[in-house]
């Protein structure tokens, strides 16, 4: 199977990533590779082959402000408890404390 390239491991990696670079976060695209068995190695490669540092995390804060403005998050609401709560869940999404961070501010 190996010979007609059926098992290619870094192909499944570069499609996978190809495939939900627009919906997921670097993070969790990296642990669902890692949970299907590919090596951290290979999935930080197809990432990479993907986009460049600066598009990605532009990227990544467009999905941001896009699931904040899918759970009607309001910027106006000084509730600390309701911030840390969709902070929380965008961190549970693989996305990392700094850009939300700046997403956040940036709504407000």
């Amino acid at each position: 199977m190996e010979e007609y390239g059926y098992v290619n491991d870094a192909s499944y990696a570069h499609r996978f990533v190809e495939c939900y670079m627009d919906r997921k976060s670097i993070g969790r695209i990296r642990d669902e590779l890692h949970k299907k068995g590919i090596s951290r190695e290979l999935a930080d490669e197809a990432i990479a082959d993907c986009e460049d540092a600066d598009g990605r995390r532009d990227r990544e804060r467009q999905l941001i402000k896009e699931l904040l403005v899918k759970r009607h998050y309001d910027p106006a609401v000084r509730d600390d408890k309701e911030k840390q709560k969709h902070f929380a869940y965008l961190f549970r999404r693989g996305f990392k404390s700094e850009d939300i961070a700046a997403v956040m501010f940036d709504l407000t």
